[in-house]
């Protein structure tokens, strides 16, 4: 089977181009072969590739810099790779206007050159601004949201509605679902995102006790910039990265000090002072949890306390610089992640329902023998107003945690599947523990309790129903764990939903009542089957 429109070609999958990506999942990066692959010059490549789909009813899947591939991402039919739609269109009045397969680095590159930049910063620069403003990506500071609520409007390729552009003003309620929606509901091509103009942090390290950290956690929340907590299986340190606003940049990282700190990393992966390489704290540490014995608990009470070592080496000294520059991740490698996203206020709206999940769920780990060598980091942001974030909240002051659990991927295959069996088994295992907690999973790393968990997941399928009647936008996987009915049980469905929530539906639907947007549902699917019948007619 081919696809073809003008000079363009989708072909069978052993003639595809095989595109070679970065992920977490493979040191020497992933293939993503699918049995149709397409790299669209423009936009209009993209409407034509979208149209041909649609007609022959092909699944075709927009895959970003696949940093966490997994079935949402991973497309068995067809795929579209946006790498050539990369250009940054607009810079003017503390907003840019980007074509959405520009990556991150391309797009802060250029804001620099104006003095701006991003103020949620995602922690992979190599990430693509589609695929960061579909899964929601968050970064560590607890003063704005999510980089979708940083999203002012946006194009989106449909299959049933064609083109839209979106936006707060413009067709909001579809602005809404469309901008964390995994792909599922179009192909962005373009994104207008607020940005800040740069600004210098200065960043510190606190090696804290638990108890002291519940003491002064309400007060670190409101008055720093950049926050993030390191927490060690069966330590009772957790380490304090907190950046807060200054107005010169002056001071760094000791060079000496550095390579002091570095000594018992190095000691334990067998390097001397003859060696001449100068590796990084992260590739020590992940040489390390890699070629370890990661099944020897010496072993392992050793790497965790040469990291702890490493982050104590730091306390009392800064270093400052541009924030965007401080808050930038080393890349992690190849990982085994998970990311949830807790909220801050308990029920009885006290702060703290973010430290009271953590500390049980490292209970829970610990008790279960679920040994992990990398830190579970936590990081903070506000709320979001798309409606299928887990961060999602009408209050867009109210805050949210961001729990990230995961370990780098063994070199050994056999040690590598029993990582991921250990790490299945403990989130499946704590499940009701989150569910207590109010606890949702971030899309990024998605699993089937969005089929039960999001609340705002019926009327999200009304909303597909709406730009997708024939769901070519959505992976296999990702179909089946959506579990989606047949048409009149949704209907039934978001009606017994919207009666029982006290708002969201209003605040999704609009005064649009659930009946009603089934019966406009049914009319754009009617009017798709008769254009199709006109067309084959032709």
């Amino acid at each position: 089977m081919f696809w073809r429109y003008g000079e363009s070609f989708l072909v069978r999958k052993e003639d595809a181009e095989r595109v070679i990506l970065n992920t977490h999942w493979k040191t020497d990066g992933a293939v993503i072969s699918p049995k149709q692959m397409h790299v669209p010059e423009d936009e209009e490549d993209v409407v034509d590739m979208v149209r041909a789909a649609n007609s022959q009813r092909i699944k075709i899947r927009p895959i970003g810099a696949a940093l966490s591939p997994n079935f949402c991402a991973m497309p068995s039919q067809g795929a579209a790779n946006l790498r050539k739609l990369d250009k940054i269109l607009e810079i003017k009045n503390n907003q840019v206007t980007v074509q959405a397969g520009a990556s991150l680095k391309r797009l802060q590159d250029e804001l620099h050159k104006h003095g701006l930049t991003l103020r949620t910063i995602p922690s992979h620069e190599s990430a693509t601004v589609g695929g960061v403003i579909s899964t929601g990506s968050h970064g560590t500071t607890p003063k704005v949201g999510p980089i979708d609520e940083e999203v002012l409007g946006m194009t989106l390729v449909t299959s049933t509605l064609g083109t839209m552009h979106l936006s707060t003003t413009e067709k909001e309620d579809l602005f809404r679902f469309s901008k964390v929606s995994l792909g599922m509901l179009g192909i962005i091509t373009e994104v207008t995102l607020r940005c800040y103009p740069r600004r210098k942090h200065e960043e510190s390290v606190i090696i804290t006790s638990r108890d002291s950290l519940k003491k002064n956690h309400e007060k670190w929340l409101a008055d720093s910039d950049s926050l993030k907590y390191l927490w060690y299986e069966g330590s009772e340190d957790v380490v304090v990265i907190r950046q807060k606003q200054v107005s010169e940049s002056k001071g760094h990282w000791v060079a000496a000090n550095e390579k002091q700190a570095l000594e018992p990393l190095r000691n334990l992966l067998g390097m001397t002072e003859a060696d001449e390489a100068e590796p990084t704290f992260l590739e020590l540490r992940n040489a390390l949890i890699a070629f370890g014995n990661r099944r020897s608990e010496e072993f392992q009470k050793a790497l965790i306390s040469a990291q702890i070592a490493y982050w104590k080496s730091k306390e009392g000294l800064s270093r400052r610089g541009w924030s965007d520059e401080l808050m930038k991740v080393e890349d992690g490698g190849a990982e085994l992640v998970s990311d949830f996203c807790v909220p801050v206020r308990r029920v009885d709206g006290s702060v703290g329902a973010d430290l009271d999940f953590m500390l049980e769920f490292l209970q829970y780990a610990q008790d279960n023998n679920h040994q992990y060598d990398s830190p579970i980091e936590q990081t903070w942001s506000r709320a979001s107003s798309s409606a299928l974030s887990p961060a999602f909240d009408v209050d867009k002051e109210a805050l949210f945690s961001w729990v990230r659990v995961g370990t780098v991927a063994s070199v050994s295959s056999a040690e590598g599947d029993l990582q991921k069996g250990q790490h299945r088994r403990l989130i499946k295992e704590t499940a009701t523990l989150r569910e207590q907690h109010r606890v949702l999973e971030s899309l990024s790393t998605v699993t089937s309790e969005i089929a039960t968990r999001y609340d705002a997941l019926d009327l999200f399928k009304v909303t597909r129903h709406r730009l997708d009647a024939y769901r070519i936008f959505v992976a296999d996987e990702l179909e089946k764990m959506l579990m989606y009915r047949k048409t009149e049980d949704l209907g039934k469905d978001v009606t017994k939903y919207a009666r029982q929530t006290t708002g969201m539906a209003q605040i999704m639907l609009g005064t649009m009542q659930p009946q009603q947007a089934l019966q406009r549902h049914r009319a754009y699917r009617k009017q798709a089957e008769d254009s199709e019948r006109a067309n084959e007619a032709q």
